[in-house]
Parts: structure tokens; C-alpha cells; sequence
């Protein structure tokens, strides 16, 4: 018996190193610029999550939010003789292919990725891509039939002007430089990845951001590292949360905290919003644990929420259409618990619970 002990547990040895050995060479070796294959932008069927997180201002408050955005790529269209695949920007998971929806077209030519605003845009600010050429205290949006360079994937020579005339011509040389490039394994390609860092003496996170081959900004669909105030609110930090060709999943955002596999939105849990504190987020969009159900306010029209546990694993979930609370299963256990509100005009709240 104990011969056959000591055999199984040999084999299931050998297996799992020979199970390592597979998967290391399933990943060629990283490549160099002479060796690079360059990974063209997308053309077609293509969907990139982003979140803003925002600051809004009032009469002696603050209040921190996020906001969800979607941008579909479908289909293409022609203007001055070029082609664009066309983009729909809209605040929740699901396509909106109306004319209300379609923020413009992209397309690339000599590694060079070109956008335009349509005529027919009738999205928010917070929603749309971050394409500005313009001061940094006021918001425009880019001005439609303009055509705008979104990325420039080319190697260059000297990388520090290079990318330093770049980013001159978004007023962004005194907030961001070129830090490095490198190679990274990302959706299962060798990816080229250009990296720019903060000139502050601290990381402000809209001046710390990646280029990717054939995905673009890791801070957001056609994020440049503008510093918008819009009104009464600002943008404090931007996410690519994920990205898809094809049907298939390219690329999701680090967590910061937990990693939210499997979740169906790609949603990461925001880690300025992960506090017990009210003076955290809007008291008003907190949900709260008081006597077995979730609550919040009831001038809140929240129309689903989710419950996950610090596995990422979801435990819960309810519509709450017309509704201020909902009553939990008995069967959840105790614990620390991660909450996701949606509303009725796209928005998510998040932040952290515990039942007692």
C-alpha cells in the first residue's frame, strides 16, 4: 500500500512539473525591436470598459463617484475619402448602436492611430474617450469632422523627443515624460509597451500610463493623460478595466486589491472607494447592512446590486427596481463583504460592508 502511496504522489510530481514545463514553452521567448512583430490596432468587433472616478464639488462637500463607460467597435464608415471603423461610447455593458451613441470613427495608417468625433454624439463628458487638445481648466470634447493622432506605435530613434512632441501637443510635456519600453505578455501575445511616468515629486495616476500594441492606453480608450475640470467636477483617476477582440478577453486591469475573475463587466473595485468611512463616498449612494438587508437612500434609484466576498467570488445578486432595500439570504455567512450599485443612469457606486 505504501508502494502505491509513494507512486502516485511521484507521478502527480513528475505531472505537475511536466504541466510547468508545457505552459513556460508555451511563451516564446520576448522579443526585441529587430524581432517584434507589431500588432496592428483593431478594425472590427472590438470592446474596451473604461471607469472614471471623479470628484464633484457643492456648497461645503465633496463627493467622490465613479462612472462606467463602454466603447464598442462596429462596423465602419468613410469621411473625406477615409475610412474609420466606427465607435459607440455607451455607460453600461450593453451596445447602443443608435446615432445618439456614435462618438466617431478611428483608423490607423503608418502605425499611426487617427480618431474623429461624429456629428451626432449626444453622450455625457465623463462617458466619452479622452482625445483634448486643449487647456487644461476647461472642456470642450474634441470638435467634430477634426481628426485627431490617438497613439503613434512607430520605434523611434530617440524615444525621449519622440514622445515628448507627443505629448506637447496635448499641453501634457510639464506633466508627463517617457520612462522605458519593454515587452509584455498580454493576451497571449508578446505585446511592445510604452511606459510614462508623473514629473511630480508623487504618482499622480492620470500622468502614469501605458501605450499597448494593438489595445492602446491602460488608462482608458484614447486616454492622453489630459487633466480635465468639467463644472463642478474633475477627473481624479481613469482605468482601462478591460479589453476584448473578438469575443475573447485581450487584457483586464491589475487589481489594486482583489482580482475580480470571471466577473461579467470586467468591474475592479475602486481602492479610493474601499472604506468604512461615510466621508468616503456619498453617504447618500452608500449601501448600508441594517437588520438582514442592504439599504440606501431612497431618493437613490438603484436598479441592481451585487455582493462579492474578499474572493472575488460573487454571493449575491438582485434587481432592485423601485425598491430602497433588499433582505439577504440567511445562509451568508458573517464577514467583510464588497457591494456594487447600479443606477438608472448607468453610474456604479461601490465600497465595502460587514454583517455583523
Amino acid at each position: 500500500m505504501k508502494t502505491k502511496i509513494v507512486t502516485l504522489i511521484v507521478s502527480c510530481l513528475f505531472l505537475s512539473q511536466y504541466l510547468m514545463a508545457q505552459q513556460v514553452r508555451s511563451i516564446p521567448p520576448k522579443p526585441t525591436d529587430e524581432t517584434y512583430e507589431y500588432i496592428p490596432f483593431p478594425t472590427d468587433n472590438a470592446v474596451w470598459t473604461n471607469r472614471s472616478y471623479h470628484n464633484f464639488y457643492g456648497p461645503g462637500l465633496q463627493v467622490d463617484r465613479n462612472f462606467f463607460s463602454t466603447v464598442f467597435m462596429k462596423g465602419d464608415t468613410i469621411w473625406d475619402g477615409k475610412t474609420y471603423s466606427k465607435l459607440y461610447v455607451c455607460k453600461g455593458e450593453t451596445p447602443d448602436y443608435s446615432p445618439g451613441a456614435f462618438w466617431g470613427g478611428i483608423r490607423e495608417e503608418n502605425k499611426r492611430i487617427y480618431v474623429r468625433q461624429s456629428h451626432t454624439y449626444t453622450g455625457e463628458p465623463y462617458a466619452v474617450p479622452m482625445v483634448y487638445p486643449y487647456p487644461l481648466d476647461r472642456y470642450f470634447g474634441p470638435a467634430p469632422s477634426v481628426e485627431y493622432l490617438c497613439y503613434d506605435f512607430n520605434i523611434p530613434s530617440d524615444p525621449a523627443t519622440f514622445y515628448a512632441e507627443y505629448l506637447k501637443r496635448y499641453h501634457m510635456e510639464g506633466f508627463a515624460e517617457y520612462e522605458r519600453t519593454d515587452y509584455e505578455w498580454i493576451g497571449e501575445r508578446w505585446r511592445r509597451v510604452v511606459y510614462f511616468k508623473s514629473k511630480y515629486a508623487y504618482d499622480n495616476p492620470l500622468f502614469t500610463f501605458r501605450w499597448i500594441d494593438g489595445i492602446g492606453n491602460d488608462r482608458g480608450f484614447c486616454y492622453n493623460g489630459t487633466y480635465i475640470t468639467t463644472g463642478n467636477h474633475n477627473f481624479r483617476e481613469t482605468n482601462l478595466l478591460c479589453f476584448f477582440q473578438d469575443g475573447v478577453q485581450q487584457y483586464h486591469a491589475d487589481n489594486i486589491i482583489i482580482p475580480f475573475e470571471g466577473s461579467d463587466d470586467c468591474f475592479r473595485i475602486d481602492d479610493l472607494l474601499l472604506g468604512l468611512s461615510p466621508t468616503v463616498a456619498d453617504p447618500a449612494v452608500r449601501l448600508r447592512y441594517e437588520h438582514g438587508s442592504l439599504v440606501w437612500d431612497a431618493a437613490v434609484s438603484i436598479t441592481r446590486v451585487l455582493l462579492y466576498d474578499l474572493q472575488a467570488r460573487l454571493v449575491f445578486s438582485s434587481p432592485t427596481v423601485g425598491v430602497h432595500s433588499v433582505s439577504l439570504p440567511a445562509t451568508i455567512p458573517a464577514g467583510t463583504y464588497l457591494y456594487c450599485g447600479d443606477d438608472t443612469y448607468g453610474h456604479r457606486y461601490t465600497g465595502k460592508l460587514i454583517i455583523p
